[in-house]
């Protein structure tokens, strides 16, 4: 019985001869391709808004199982060596910074280590974010690149009508207070002139008795 043996680097052709030279000789079975003797595992990492558009660069991380089999010419039995890698996880990765977005979930800030084997499935992984309010829609008034014909905030002019009415008042109180102050005056001196009067009659009145 010769047994021959099949690797990725060197895989059979099922249904081709094992020996070129013997086109009637023993046909390679099933099992002996190249997809038969190696098996890649993918991580996919996709950063996306909240729409799941994409934003940013995916990362693509694979861990690449071999192995290799003997095949019995007589019998065409395949015996099957161990699942060997060099690695047998995915490394931990970084979300990256994006201008104008911020992750929703904080934990997506690292992705982490993750094992696997010859059975396991691909995996993708969805990090979002959400996308900042840009401050100039809640100034309008900032100029910005975007829009050079904005005028610079500044602070809001106070309505000259209500200043003239204020200023108006406050000319005002001083005014009624000197107003006052006048018409006490004056009633003094009338007091004093009705009191001066009064006096002058009554010394009279004495003098004609």
């Amino acid at each position: 019985h010769k047994v021959d043996t099949v690797t990725p680097d060197n895989p059979g052709t099922p249904g081709q001869p094992i020996n070129p030279d013997n086109p009637n000789g023993p046909k390679w079975p099933n099992g002996t391709d190249k997809d038969s003797l190696s098996k890649t595992v993918t991580r996919t990492i996709n950063y996306v808004d909240q729409n799941g558009n994409k934003i940013h660069n995916s990362v693509v991380q694979t861990v690449t199982f071999i192995r290799e089999a003997q095949v019995d010419e007589v019998t065409g039995q395949i015996t099957y060596g161990n699942w060997t890698a060099e690695n047998h996880s995915f490394g931990s990765i970084t979300s990256p910074h994006i201008n104008g977005y911020v992750l929703i979930n904080s934990d997506d800030s690292t992705i982490n280590v993750l094992n696997v084997n010859e059975d396991s499935s691909d995996v993708t992984i969805n990090v979002q974010y959400r996308k900042l309010i840009n401050n100039h829609h809640n100034n309008p008034g900032k100029p910005s690149k975007d829009n050079p014909h904005v005028s610079q905030y500044s602070k809001p002019k106070l309505n000259k009508h209500y200043n003239n009415s204020d200023n108006g008042d406050k000319e005002k109180l001083p005014q009624t207070g000197e107003s006052n102050e006048s018409s006490a005056q004056l009633m003094g001196l009338i007091l004093l002139f009705i009191s001066s009067v009064l006096s002058i009659f009554g010394f009279r009145k004495k003098q004609s008795k």
